[in-house]
């Protein structure tokens, strides 16, 4: 009837965003207490979704029990009483990701996401649970945010141990993209193991495979010397597994030093013999590497002009990924460059402007200033770059202000 759908119909059809669940639980007299605090994930907003949360409750010790629930949310605050015979060790509040909310991590203890992150039996919540665990590596390093010594071993050991190829990869590509310059030394010989042969995981040759990728990309976050070797001599094969090309050259474009570059610019240059797959694929790792050394090796790319825009499109979307070389005055520059290239189509010309999209620098300001000013460039291409400009730079700034020049050399 109307009235008894007309709370879900309000939330989820007429209003934005989805909820937030703060869910906690106390255990007393034989009664288990179970509440779920929600709020919009908007923080303006006042919506009050409806909808089901499915749960487990979990102990494994005697009395031992794994009591399926649904608890209806459809207040601000609501509870639920259980009988249960003693306290349970975690609690699964999304059982299978059934439900359209976010579990605020902050909201549970440590110790319910390590017994889930190993115990779990329900592979959309175990994944949470690690990922939660290495939450303070998505935090900058200088914040103070650690794992504490017991998430850590946790988190290793399920990165070890984990049933689903799935689940590792996903976790391990979250720690490939921490904003940590390195991680701890920890993960070296488990990532390295991980990238060379992943262990105890099911005859699924696809989830190996991305297992084995994604542990290639995190190797360079890594300092271990025996790691970086690995990534080195795959990237002297020119054999090498084309599911796995890219994975090396952006794990060796992580560690970001002169040998790194040295030896990402011969990959490039072998599996360019190889095709245009094995070409693509090392130069999106090449496109990675986060110092300024690497312009001259990408400019050198882009003027061979022997897949044209398809480089073009695979440069861009790899530099999409590394910011710090964007947000660099080199950087800029080198955009300029291209974009001021007359010999360049201007549909590849959206495509890297595109790069300065969150560039808010002097430098990246006075390169969309030149591009509304230089003559040659496409009446769409120049609105393009005022847009970006209105958006980043409300102060409009004076016509021919604080100019850039271009790098040198075509990118044709």
């Amino acid at each position: 009837k109307e009235k008894e759908v007309r709370a879900f119909k309000e939330a989820w059809l007429t209003r934005r965003g989805y909820p937030v669940v703060e869910p906690s639980w106390s255990y007393a007299s034989g009664e288990l207490t179970l509440t779920v605090k929600q709020r919009p994930n908007h923080p303006a907003d006042k919506t009050v979704f409806a909808f089901k949360l499915p749960l487990t409750v979990h102990r494994r010790y005697e009395p031992a029990y794994h009591e399926a629930l649904a608890l209806t949310v459809d207040k601000p605050v609501v509870t639920l009483k259980v009988k249960l015979p003693a306290a349970p060790e975690w609690i699964n509040w999304n059982r299978g990701g059934n439900a359209l909310a976010r579990v605020d991590a902050a909201a549970l203890p440590e110790g319910e996401w390590i017994s889930a992150a190993r115990e779990e039996k329900d592979p959309a919540w175990r994944l949470l649970a690690q990922l939660a665990l290495a939450a303070p590596f998505s935090k900058e390093p200088s914040t103070g945010s650690a794992p504490s010594l017991s998430a850590l071993t946790a988190l290793l050991a399920a990165l070890a141990e984990d049933p689903s190829p799935y689940v590792r990869e996903a976790v391990l590509r979250r720690l490939a993209d921490s904003p940590w310059k390195r991680l701890p030394a920890d993960f070296g010989p488990l990532v390295l193991g991980l990238a060379q042969r992943p262990a105890g995981l099911p005859e699924d040759a696809v989830g190996n495979l991305r297992v084995r990728a994604a542990a290639l990309q995190l190797l360079g976050r890594v300092d271990h010397a025996p790691g970086r070797e690995y990534l080195f001599d795959l990237l002297r094969r020119s054999d090498l597994d084309a599911n796995l090309v890219e994975a090396a050259t952006c794990g060796s474009a992580a560690l970001g030093d002169g040998e790194s570059l040295t030896e990402l610019a011969a990959a490039v240059r072998r599996q360019k013999g190889r095709g245009p797959f094995f070409h693509r694929s090392a130069l999106a790792g090449l496109a990675r590497y986060p110092g300024k050394e690497v312009l001259p090796h990408l400019r050198r790319e882009l003027e061979d002009g022997v897949l044209g825009a398809e480089v073009v499109r695979v440069v861009v979307s790899a530099l999409h990924d590394n910011d710090r070389l964007v947000q660099s005055p080199e950087g800029v520059a080198f955009i300029l460059g291209f974009l001021l290239d007359e010999d360049r189509g201007d549909d590849v010309k959206h495509w890297v402007l595109e790069l300065l999209d969150d560039v808010k620098t002097p430098e990246a300001r006075a390169a969309l200033v030149a591009v509304t000013e230089a003559g040659g460039v496409a009446d769409a291409l120049k609105a393009q770059a005022r847009k970006v400009l209105e958006v980043n730079f409300p102060a409009a700034p004076p016509a021919g202000a604080g100019k850039v020049q271009p790098a040198r050399g075509r990118t044709r």
